[in-house]
Formats: structure tokens, C-alpha cells, sequence
């Protein structure tokens, strides 16, 4: 069984871990709240992802802290903000990043791991370059399997936004 640690924004997810533990009920599940990172927390979890644990993050909602840690790209046709903490932490973490999609197929939850990246590469002089590429590449892949599933794909927000992308 493998141990995953899933950093979430909200502190109503236990629907989320629920549903995590009745996927896989053998695996070791840990929560923990983003807004909680710390340096503490951020050594904990290299820690943990050195020891061969996993480390979820959504990488499509907005943080909590607002739109301050985003970048505004195409998805679904219009601009819509994606976090750029992923990438960040997982720069931080030098740990390489996977994409995890799940959907519902009748009765049956299917689940798609992808290679994302071996490494985060963030040069010092194209780094807010580089945060949109990652957020980009990633909208295009979400975009992708909504497109195979689209009624399980949804935000409880106001997701789009109107203007130009920048």
C-alpha cells in the first residue's frame, strides 16, 4: 500500500477523502491544508515523497488567497485562471509531476496517471515565462479528458473571466 498526502484548499474536503479512501482502502491517506505550508510542512513532505509517498494537489482551482498565484490561459475556448503553486512546490520539492484524472464510467471510477514533467525547471529570467508554459500545458490536458467526460468536470465558482490573456 502506498501512503498519499493530498494538500487541499478547503476545509470542507472530506467528501474528497471519503471517496479517496474507497478508491484505494488499503493506502494511507494524509490531509493537509495548503494554506498550512509552512517550512516545517514543505521539509515534512520532501521527507515523505523521498520515502516513495505520493503528493496530490488539484491543479485547476483557484487558491483560497484569490487570484494573486495564478496565471489567466485558454481553456475550454475562453481565459480561466490556473494555480501556479503546483509548480512552485513541486520546484521546491524537486520531486518529478504526474497529472492523476479521475471520471466516473457506469459504475466504475477510472483513473489516469500521466507524465507531466521529470523536473520543474524554472530559470531565473523567464520564471513567470515558464509558470504560465507549465499552466498552459497543463489547461490543455484537463481540457482534453473534460473533453471525454464533460459532465464531470465542474467548478462551484465563477471560473472564467472576461479580457485579454495575458
Amino acid at each position: 500500500a502506498r501512503t498519499v498526502n493530498v494538500l487541499v484548499h478547503d476545509r470542507h474536503s472530506a467528501q474528497f477523502v471519503e471517496a479517496m479512501a474507497r478508491l484505494s482502502p488499503d493506502s494511507r491517506l494524509n490531509v493537509f491544508q495548503v494554506d498550512e505550508l509552512d517550512v516545517g510542512r514543505v521539509l515534512d513532505l520532501k521527507a515523505r515523497i523521498d520515502a516513495g509517498e505520493w503528493l496530490f494537489i488539484a491543479g485547476d482551482r483557484v487558491p483560497v488567497s484569490g487570484t494573486a498565484h495564478t496565471v489567466r490561459v485558454p481553456f475550454l475556448g475562453r481565459p480561466a485562471p490556473f494555480p501556479v503553486g503546483p509548480y512552485l512546490l513541486a520546484k521546491t520539492l524537486g520531486c518529478p509531476v504526474k497529472l492523476m484524472f479521475a471520471w466516473r464510467d457506469g459504475d466504475t471510477v477510472r483513473v489516469d496517471l500521466q507524465h507531466f514533467c521529470d523536473a520543474v525547471e524554472l530559470p531565473r529570467k523567464q520564471r513567470d515565462q515558464a509558470l504560465r508554459g507549465y499552466a498552459v500545458r497543463f489547461a490543455q490536458a484537463l481540457e482534453h479528458r473534460a473533453g471525454q467526460a464533460p459532465l464531470q468536470w465542474f467548478n462551484f465558482f465563477e471560473y472564467w473571466t472576461d479580457g485579454p490573456i495575458r
